[in-house]
């Protein structure tokens, strides 16, 4: 499942913008997208002071470089709204693939720049990415060999990373690389038994984690939701690592299939598949296997089809899931003619990966500061948020006058989750934290609160359990003047007393409040 909401794709198409009408294609830089939904901004201001201005934009797109699609046509003044005082364009694909983008100007007088679609260019290249990688591990002896596939899969020298623990350990330990996305690593073991995972991450920031396998052993272990028993940190396994080389030369791991991941936060699920091949009398059954948390595969139901299906025809099947966890699916039809199509081997792929995700992500503001600023005071606000499949920019942050109100106002929206810190129990633990000038002189205090999102559409929220205080501004007064009346004493009538020759001293400058220490994240030891 997908997550929903916009995201603001801050990039050079905002200039592009307001460059001249009849520009063609930019630079080739490319942009890589993990949602289906985000926002352009425009550039408003700079085409306001045009000659020529137009009095609409029109936006267009391209998917996989085919023909321009007309989008939406807004006047100048009516672009929307995308946050941050910003105005522009909202884009929802309905897919994913490469997409370009351009914009035609619209004139009072009904002429267009260019005049038609076939002269546009491109100004900007989007592919949207909203699947994560897939991760095929292999344990050996002493080692483990993996690969890692993706449509757009990065090959940076941070991107895979290889994890060990002994059984007994509350942390992962992280393996020097860097590591290639398909690769090996064995250890010198005497008599351990090791934990091992591998991540590996897109270029969209889809990031997944492999299932865990045991060393040395040959069997997946886990599931998606690793879970360990708390207790103390060994040293490292005795011995200097081992040279990488092939752990398990008899297994062949270059051709391996790319099954898809779906993330839903219900058990219901629905397998929808496809007869690719079919003879003349059809597909009259199709037998459902299921592969529980990398567990051997079952058998789960046979379904029949009346009438026979013919090829191209796509039919569903229900599954209901009996806890959390990673689920594989394999569909395997028979014909009418009652030839069956051979059901999966151990060691067989699914053609769907499922990870039912029922909990909402952990998360909780941590700290709230506040501190002079240049243009309004600075509020600083930390957080730690916890979950196995984040989102890549899991983190919204909003603000309200009213604690109780339907409707909050952003502060940020679609923020990284932070820094990964470990925790006792092997979960992926962020901590982070996000600076925001207040400059609405209107705005002296309001609650703050903060969402974290994962994949599967769970959203976890937090308060910050205080009102925050912007106005530091310590106020001062002077007195100008006296007016008093007659008293009984006084053979003076009701005057009105001048100021002093001398005027009184002006009242002291009031202090300027220093800024507050940064907040601080705990130092931690560097993973050997």
């Amino acid at each position: 499942m997908q997550r929903r909401g916009a995201a603001v794709l801050i990039v050079g198409l905002a200039a592009l913008l307001a460059a001249a009408p009849t520009a063609t294609a930019q630079n080739g830089q490319a942009y890589y997208w993990p949602h289906r939904k985000f926002d352009i901004p425009v550039n408003v201001d700079r085409i306001n002071k045009e000659t020529s201005r137009p009095t609409h934009l029109q936006l267009f797109s391209s998917l996989n470089r085919g023909r321009w699609q007309a989008g939406a046509k807004l006047p100048i003044s009516g672009l929307e709204d995308i946050g941050n005082g910003k105005k522009g364009f909202q884009f929802n694909a309905d897919r994913d693939g490469e997409y370009e983008f351009s914009v035609m100007y619209w004139y009072a007088s009904g002429d267009s720049s260019p005049r038609s679609a076939d002269e546009l260019g491109k100004m900007l290249a989007v592919t949207i990415d909203t699947t994560p990688p897939v991760i095929r591990i292999v344990a050996g002896a002493n080692g483990v060999r993996w690969e890692a596939t993706d449509d757009n899969l990065d090959t940076g020298p941070k991107a895979v990373t290889l994890e060990a623990k002994l059984s007994t350990w509350s942390n992962w330990k992280t393996v020097s690389g860097p590591f290639k996305t398909s690769d090996s690593y064995a250890w010198q073991l005497k008599g351990q038994l090791l934990d091992v995972r591998v991540s590996a991450r897109d270029k969209a920031g889809n990031e997944v984690h492999s299932a865990i396998v045991r060393v040395p052993g040959t069997d997946a272990i886990g599931t998606s939701f690793p879970r360990s028993t708390p207790g103390t940190t060994p040293d490292w396994p005795p011995g200097p690592p081992a040279p990488r080389d092939p752990v398990n030369p008899a297994t062949p791991i270059g051709n391996l299939p790319k099954p898809r991941i779906e993330y839903v936060s219900g058990n219901d699920i629905t397998v929808n598949y496809e007869i690719q091949k079919a003879g003349r009398s059809g597909v009259q059954a199709a037998e459902l296997y299921v592969q529980k948390d990398s567990g051997p595969w079952q058998l789960e139901k046979r379904f029949n089809i009346d009438p026979p299906a013919p090829a191209g025809k796509t039919l569903s099947m229900a599954y209901r899931a009996d806890k959390e966890g990673l689920y594989g699916f394999f569909v395997a039809p028979e014909s009418g003619a009652r030839t069956k199509a051979p059901p999966p081997r151990r060691d067989d792929p699914p053609m769907l990966y499922v990870v039912v995700d029922r909990t909402a992500p952990y998360v909780k503001i941590t700290d709230v500061r506040v501190s002079p600023g240049a243009r309004g005071p600075v509020v600083e606000i930390a957080w730690e948020t916890t979950d196995q499949n984040l989102m890549p920019d899991p983190i919204t942050l909003e603000y309200s006058v009213d604690k109780d109100a339907a409707v909050w106002k952003e502060i940020k929206y679609r923020l990284p989750p932070g820094t990964e810190r470990p925790d006792n129990v092997g979960q992926r633990r962020y901590v982070g934290d996000f600076k925001w000038e207040v400059q609405d002189e209107t705005l002296w205090k309001f609650h703050a609160r903060i969402r974290s999102v994962d994949r599967a559409g769970n959203t976890g929220k937090d308060q910050w359990k205080n009102e925050v205080i912007v106005d530091l501004d310590v106020p001062s007064a002077g007195i100008t003047g006296v007016r008093g009346s007659a008293g009984t004493g006084s053979d003076s009538p009701a005057s009105s007393i001048p100021a002093p020759a001398v005027p009184f001293p002006s009242p002291a400058k009031p202090p300027v409040p220093k800024p507050s220490k940064p907040i601080e994240e705990p130092t931690l030891p560097d993973i050997p």
